[in-house]
């Protein structure tokens, strides 16, 4: 220590800053979000819904917690026809 000028307690000082952390102190789990609690615990609560229905045209609340106010899939109504080629010359 005298070579490279260190006291004791200089290298029990420099132990406590460097060393690694105790085992309490190494690992935090942040907690979760209020905002988003309640988007992640519906999630998967719907599932498939083929004969259409408001739960697949919109969603409620985006992953923020706000409305998407954004469409899925269009609603039936927004579907245009093609006009139908057969009837066109009659």
């Amino acid at each position: 220590l005298k070579a490279l000028g260190l006291t004791v307690q200089d290298v029990c000082d420099m132990h406590r800053l460097l060393a690694i952390a105790d085992y309490k102190d190494r690992f935090v789990v942040p907690s979760a979000n209020r905002n988003t609690e309640a988007a992640v615990l519906l999630q998967g609560t719907q599932g498939y819904n083929l004969g259409g229905g408001e739960d697949m045209r919109r969603r409620a609340d985006s992953l923020f917690g706000g409305p998407m106010n954004r469409k899925i899939i269009p609603l039936f109504e927004e579907y245009q026809r093609a006009p139908d080629s057969t009837q066109e010359g009659k």
